[in-house]
């Protein structure tokens, strides 16, 4: 099966984004952990699926051991509260592609385990993910000096095109 031909801008090429690469937009992997930047993360998705024409790509990791997103909790990793923290994050997830689905737009959800940067790293090649979405909660600099960030680890990991979601946001 053939390509899809790409738009055409002047002189026959497809149209470059400001750093001189084409832009092509089909698929984008919005990576979600469920807290409060998410909503603005599922906002720009469904705005960029609809100006491209591109399908989502939902993807959420739950981290090992469990964290709860927002609280700083670690929970005891049994096989109990693996089961329930898995099940609810695949009805978050299900939601979505219902929502862009009702909305005529492609999407699909990816739920994994592990550590969350390499993880959707990992979902995006696999899903040849053209552009990432992520949310960055806007932690102090003693946290990102300690800690660092998913954001900022998928950020210089990737080998797209990451677009980070400010916890300010509007």
């Amino acid at each position: 099966m053939a390509a899809a031909p790409q738009p055409k801008a002047r002189g026959g090429l497809p149209p470059r984004g400001p750093s001189g690469i084409f832009v092509r937009m089909k698929t984008i992997l919005a990576a979600l952990d469920f807290s409060a930047i998410s909503r603005r993360v599922v906002a720009e998705a469904r705005a960029a699926a609809r100006q491209c024409k591109a399908r989502i790509v939902f993807c959420h990791v739950v981290p090992y051991p469990v964290e709860l997103a927002g609280y700083d909790v670690i929970i005891p990793s049994s096989p109990k509260v693996i089961d329930a923290v898995m099940r609810k994050a695949a009805r978050n997830l299900d939601a979505c592609v219902k929502l862009f689905r009702s909305r005529g737009i492609a999407a699909k959800a990816v739920l994994r385990t592990g550590e969350a940067s390499r993880e959707i790293l990992s979902a995006a090649k696999y899903e040849k993910a053209d552009y990432i979405l992520i949310g960055s909660h806007g932690h102090g600099a003693v946290f990102q000096l300690f800690a660092g960030s998913t954001a900022s680890r998928v950020l210089h990991g990737s080998r797209c095109p990451v677009i980070v979601v400010p916890r300010g946001a509007r």
